[in-house]
């Protein structure tokens, strides 16, 4: 967990690296269960063609990108997206990636989301923080909904998706909604769990109880 830089209950994120960019993560990129129609995936995806498109990301000033580690374990499960910023009239984009199937359905990708409105709302001062998503990625649009999303706009027939042409589903949410949600910030919450923790490990040294 080194390099943490957003902490929830079960995973964190940290910034993705060049390094990252192994045999498991080009399986997840050209794996269209993962990627479920994106329309920025629709070729063959080789490491080359990757390391391209992280290193352009990792040079703009509006964008962020994220490696998805499970704190319990370590584990690198997928990616995250924050952007393209627009400072300007304070709204941005997000997308995630959970690659690893095994930690499907787990909570995970909601948190992931979370973490993401954290961040653009609390640390960036967003006033709005926007998905797309294709009609029918019904679990994408259900974890958005958990976390407050609420669908702003439909484009009838947009993408072209296994063989037919699907809706697209322009979800959105708001600071002054995302703060009538959680008016305590979820990382406050957690680096006091963690606080706690802490000094509960102390006192008990301090009695030699452990």
């Amino acid at each position: 967990m080194d390099r943490q830089f957003l902490i929830g209950k079960k995973i964190c994120l940290r910034p993705l690296e060049i390094e990252d960019i192994t045999e498991q993560y080009l399986h997840w990129v050209n794996d269209y269960d993962v990627v479920q129609g994106r329309v920025d995936i629709t070729v063959p995806i080789t490491r080359d063609k990757q390391v391209e498109y992280v290193k352009s990301n990792l040079e703009r000033d509006n964008v962020a990108l994220f490696a998805i580690i499970v704190k319990a374990s370590g584990r690198f499960i997928g990616t995250a997206k924050f952007g393209p910023i627009n400072w300007v009239h304070r709204f941005a984009e997000h997308a995630t990636l959970i690659g690893d199937k095994n930690t499907w359905n787990k909570g995970y990708g909601s948190e992931v989301i979370l973490l993401l409105l954290e961040y653009g709302f609390r640390i960036l001062n967003m006033h709005k923080i926007y998905a797309g998503i294709n009609a029918d990625n019904l679990a994408s649009i259900r974890k958005n909904e958990k976390v407050g999303y609420k669908t702003e706009a439909i484009f009838k027939d947009k993408l072209f998706i296994k063989g037919r042409y699907v809706d697209n589903l322009v979800m959105s949410l708001s600071q002054d909604e995302f703060f009538k949600l959680y008016p305590e910030s979820i990382l406050d919450r957690h680096r006091k769990h963690y606080r706690a923790k802490i000094t509960k490990v102390i006192s008990l040294v301090s009695k030699k109880k452990i």
